[in-house]
């Protein structure tokens, strides 16, 4: 693993609950870049968040849906469910 865990802490906390910004962006912010990063690093990030394929937010795992448009936080997923019973 390239990155410290906290690093790894950092960066989830840092895109947690925002849609003003991009992983590349946000490690940009702490001088790093992706080629420097491990696969490992990766499968920690995004253990911890996702980025919503519908909104964008940067969502806690527990609230990835997937979908065939790819994954879902859990107010886009509700939407959809309620576009679908119309």
């Amino acid at each position: 693993m390239y990155l410290t865990q906290e690093q790894i802490a950092e960066i989830t906390d840092n895109l947690r609950g925002t849609c003003m910004t991009s992983l590349s962006q946000e490690l940009e912010n702490l001088n790093l870049n992706e080629e420097q990063m491990t696969e490992e690093d990766w499968d920690a990030i995004y253990d911890e968040i996702f980025e919503c394929d519908g909104c964008g937010w940067w969502c806690e795992t527990a609230e990835a849906h997937n979908y065939a448009g790819g994954l879902l936080c859990d107010n886009c997923a509700d939407e959809r469910d309620e576009e679908e019973e119309e």
